[in-house]
């Protein structure tokens, strides 16, 4: 109330007693309650505009404020996140530093302990090398005292020997020839005494003349089935190889029999290589086996006089492809 102007007021009474006193007065009355009625209503939308701004512009500044206290936050937050991070990074590489002179004093302790090693074992070679050393020379000088002891002991008991020897020559002269006369005596005893049974043996075999009989009898047929039984062994096995070692439809066959079959086997199994024919030529692997084994075939066909097997013969019917 303090800012309505008082001069104003007096004008406006002074218009109200005009207007009253006119003839229209009712109406302008009217027209001037609802000029006041508007401007009274302007000036609540204005009071009200006032009190909007005001309250927008007190949220303006809780906002500002806000905003500033959340900047503020967010900014002493992202500090705090990157000191800890610093001091992460800081911590993490102090205790790789730690790590590795931790590793490095390990490495050297290592090396120090492997120097040491190496020293002790190179210590305790080289005295072992000595001590083997000192036995070697000292096993030397106890063999060479034995030997010189072997050879004085046997020095003195070939003197003593060859003392006693001339000492006692003729007493040994009489025992060696007394020991002769005796082996003489022995044997020409165990000769008489060996021709005297035989003899006696050989006549009493001689004047029976039914165990001269038997005995030449026995001789015989001894001799006859020795004669017989190898015979009839090598039909036997002439017959058994015929039937297992051809086929039924090849009469004559380049297949090793017998003791041959044998040798073979044994040549293989000793490792015995075939010559090698084909040296100075120059062929495929295959094909080198191939010539070689038909080189084998063909010999060993050549050798036995057998027909020739495993291989195809062309020509005009009539030929006598199918008689080779």
């Amino acid at each position: 109330m303090s800012n309505i102007d008082a001069d104003a007021l007096e004008r406006a009474a002074k218009s109200v007693r005009e207007i009253e006193k006119s003839r229209v007065a009712k109406q302008v009355f009217e027209m001037s309650k609802r000029e006041a009625d508007v401007k009274v209503a302007e000036a609540a939308t204005k009071a009200e505009e006032h009190k909007a701004q005001a309250a927008a512009y007190l949220v303006e500044q809780e906002k500002t404020k806000w905003e500033e206290q959340r900047r503020t936050i967010k900014y002493n937050t992202e500090q705090s996140k990157a000191i800890a991070e610093y001091n992460a990074q800081m911590a993490k590489r102090q205790a790789e530093e730690e790590n590795e002179r931790a590793r490095m004093r390990n490495r050297e302790m290592v090396q120090m302990q492997a120097e040491a090693d190496a020293k002790r074992e190179a210590l305790r070679r080289a005295t072992e090398e000595e001590i083997q050393a000192e036995r070697r020379r000292t096993d030397e000088h106890r063999a060479k005292l034995e030997r010189e002891n072997m050879r004085a002991r046997a020095l003195a008991d070939a003197e003593g020997r060859i003392r006693e020897q001339r000492e006692n020559e003729d007493v040994f002269a009489r025992q060696t020839k007394l020991r002769g006369e005796q082996d003489v005596k022995r044997v020409t005893e165990a000769i008489n005494t060996t021709f005297k049974n035989v003899g006696d043996g050989f006549s009493a075999f001689i004047s029976d003349g039914g165990k001269v009989a038997r005995t030449v009898g026995a001789v015989a047929l001894l001799a006859a089935g020795v004669f017989a039984t190898r015979e009839g062994a090598r039909v036997a096995g002439r017959y058994i190889e015929r039937q297992l070692g051809k086929p039924t439809l090849v009469r004559e066959t380049s297949r090793s029999m017998g003791h041959f079959a044998l040798r073979n086997r044994i040549a293989r199994a000793l490792g015995k290589q075939e010559e090698a024919s084909f040296a100075d030529v120059v062929l495929a692997k295959d094909l080198d086996k191939r010539i070689a084994s038909l080189a084998v075939a063909t010999r060993n066909t050549r050798k036995h006089a057998a027909p020739y097997r495993h291989m195809m013969f062309y020509g005009p019917p009539g030929t006598g492809k199918t008689m080779v």
